[in-house]
């Protein structure tokens, strides 16, 4: 299993070489508008971006220079805007958690003890109920 987690990663990489050097520096990635005055997007948080965006290319093959940069996107200024929005509404939504008591990964320490489901979203560990995990699932389902 870990052998073909690191072929599939090593073939992500190859296929994400290609298509950065392949790229069209004049059309969003996202949402395909064609034109001048495009963006570029880096993240690095040490976490497989692809499993959210899965336009975004992996950069760890791209070169020495771009190795550690993490991962990238081409976007328009609308598509922009939309993410600072998100990122407004996510960082608004994390500053109201401030004085709750929280663990080491900043998971709050509330127990509600029909929540015995443990799922991995995006990169943590979520407790969910029977009723959560029921729509949880409708919810990646109907997404695939």
């Amino acid at each position: 299993m870990l052998q073909d987690l690191l072929t599939r990663t090593l073939e992500r990489r190859e296929q994400d070489a290609k298509r950065y050097r392949e790229l069209d520096m004049d059309s969003c990635i996202l949402c395909d508008a064609y034109g001048a005055d495009k963006r570029s997007l880096f993240i690095d948080c040490l976490y497989d971006i692809s499993e959210v965006i899965p336009e975004a290319i992996d950069l760890h093959g791209c070169g020495e220079s771009l190795k550690n940069r993490g991962w990238y996107l081409r976007i328009c200024k609308s598509c922009r805007g939309a993410l600072l929005a998100h990122l407004l509404e996510w960082r608004t939504e994390r500053a109201a958690l401030r004085g709750l008591p929280k663990g080491h990964d900043g998971a709050l320490l509330e127990e509600d003890e029909e929540a015995t489901i443990p799922i991995r979203a995006h990169g943590t560990t979520v407790m969910m109920t029977e009723e959560q995990y029921e729509a949880y699932e409708v919810f990646v389902r109907g997404k695939q």
